[in-house]
């Protein structure tokens, strides 16, 4: 059967309040199994500035393959998640098996994420090792929808430019990408307005 599109997983962060900041609560991380529709969600809770996305996304990913639910791709919303937690993308795409890619609305302001990590973090330098090369590299992809940034560890342009403008609906960001949004923003309000946050 003939695929229009990649089956992938999408990763978004949802609300916080500001108090949560420097670690003082946490947020949920949405993974959205998406094949030409919404299919499966998987959840975890991150801790706002920690350190443990890219653990919780590789765990994601165990889980989903355990399901027989591994995507082909992981596409990821930027790389800080719940204030300056982090994805490695690496370490996501050889612990899943396939590529992933942080797409962008707009270029990051590498200077600026770099200035805030000095300013708010004694462990800035590990956190910038990280997310700089990431933030860094990322580059302009014209697109059916309009352009959008990205950084992938797919090095084939030409495909990535393929397979994001199959998963566009009405704009410049993938759909699996939109529905993880409203996915964790949706439950991270739910469970922290019944005081589980």
């Amino acid at each position: 059967m003939h695929r229009s599109s990649p089956r992938v997983l999408a990763l978004d962060d949802g609300f916080f309040p500001l108090e949560y900041k420097g670690g003082r609560g946490r947020t949920v991380l949405a993974g959205i199994v998406y094949d030409e529709a919404p299919v499966y969600a998987v959840l975890r809770l991150i801790l706002v500035d920690g350190r443990d996305a890219t653990e919780k996304a590789v765990d994601m990913c165990r889980e989903l393959s355990s399901r027989d639910l591994g995507p082909s791709h992981v596409l990821a919303d930027g790389v800080t998640y719940a204030g300056f937690n982090y994805l490695d993308l690496h370490e996501v795409s050889e612990a899943c098996g396939a590529p992933v890619t942080a797409v962008f609305k707009y270029r990051p302001d590498a200077a600026a994420i770099e200035r805030a990590l000095r300013s708010h973090f004694p462990d800035h330098e590990e956190r910038w090792r990280v997310i700089g090369p990431q933030v860094l590299a990322a580059y302009p992809l014209d697109t059916r929808r309009g352009r959008i940034y990205v950084y992938s560890t797919l090095r084939d342009r030409d495909a990535l430019k393929r397979m994001i403008e199959s998963l566009q609906a009405y704009s410049p960001i993938p759909e699996p990408l939109r529905v993880a949004d409203m996915t964790a923003s949706a439950v991270a309000r739910a469970m922290l307005r019944a005081g589980m946050l």
